[in-house]
């Protein structure tokens, strides 16, 4: 129940971020500003497949979604890094398709060297591992 609430919420959010977005025709690329309906729909629908992709995958693993947001995260900053390093010496029509590229590699690269390093590593992905310990007559969770 509370997971459909969420998804509502979530829905509304997007249908108002996107209403505010199609309402300005400036911010509309030449081809859609004059079919604002048109742009809302494509969006919505976009926005929503999120929560397709949610009920489709109802057992998600805390492992894989932390190797996913961490890798992630951490993919974005060495490129920002690495564009903001190399950025003083790069040429200026360069500039757009070279952080595209880095932030496509990086990204997967530290999501794909997380997920293969998950059980090696511990100290890579910090999440709380449960374990049944016993101690004396009864058992308790850590």
């Amino acid at each position: 129940m509370l997971l459909n609430i969420i998804r509502a919420i979530y829905l509304v959010v997007c249908g108002g971020a996107i209403a505010a977005y199609v309402s300005t025709e400036s911010s509309l690329p030449s081809f859609l500003a004059p079919h604002p309906l048109l742009a809302f729909s494509v969006l919505m629908i976009v926005s929503s497949s999120v929560i397709f992709v949610d009920i489709l995958i109802p057992k998600k693993r805390i492992d894989v979604i932390s190797a996913v947001y961490f890798g992630l995260l951490i993919g974005f900053l060495l490129s920002y890094l690495t564009y903001t390093a190399l950025q003083p010496v790069m040429f200026q029509e360069y500039k757009g398709i070279s952080l595209m590229v880095m932030n496509l590699i990086f990204p997967y690269l530290c999501v794909t060297m997380l997920l293969q390093t998950k059980d090696k590593f511990r100290f890579i992905i910090p999440y709380i591992e449960f374990a049944k310990e016993v101690r004396g007559g009864r058992p308790y969770v850590l």
